[in-house]
């Protein structure tokens, strides 16, 4: 929001992009954040305040850092994308705003990990209270999957016995 521009215009410009870039040519996306804090705490709590529902494309995400550690399991220490990119032994590029030097580094990061052959399978996935609900690793990296019933587990009791009205000639259920 470099611009002045308000929350709000911001959204719904980057959901017209997705829309004409993606959605409208029947191609699919997702989401890249350095870590959860953005989706899971920040937009919401901006979000609310406005009264502005996000479209469905942000509650499904790939969290770069946790990625990076996935693929480079020694790197438990990094924290920030400077450190990745140390790491990863590529100079940080400078950009005229914060916002663009942490971007196009970010996207640096994320093209390095696509030609090192790291594959982005399970992204995270938050409901609707943006809690995360799928996509968490344990502790060997493995992804933690919720364990949900079959559907007909949930459903206990009968229909209700027939309703003869005296009156009509149907059955009412």
């Amino acid at each position: 929001a470099q611009n002045g521009q308000s929350l709000r215009e911001v959204i719904n410009q980057f959901n017209d992009s997705c829309y004409t870039k993606y959605t409208k040519e029947n191609k699919s996306f997702c989401l890249a954040v350095f870590g959860d804090e953005l989706l899971t705490k920040l937009l919401p709590l901006e979000t609310k305040d406005l009264h502005l529902k996000l479209p469905q494309h942000f509650y499904q995400y790939f969290d770069i850092l946790n990625e990076f550690k996935k693929f480079y399991p020694q790197t438990t220490q990094l924290t920030s994308i400077s450190d990745l990119l140390s790491y990863l032994s590529l100079r940080t590029l400078k950009y005229p705003s914060l916002c663009q030097t942490n971007t196009k580094n970010l996207v640096r990061v994320v093209n390095k990990l696509s030609k090192d052959n790291h594959r982005f399978l399970f992204p995270k996935i938050l409901d609707h209270k943006f809690k995360i609900i799928s996509g968490m690793t344990d502790a060997s990296g493995n992804v933690q999957r919720n364990n949900y019933k079959k559907w007909s587990a949930y459903i206990h009791g009968r229909s209700p016995d027939p309703f003869n009205n005296p009156t009509k000639d149907f059955t009412i259920r």
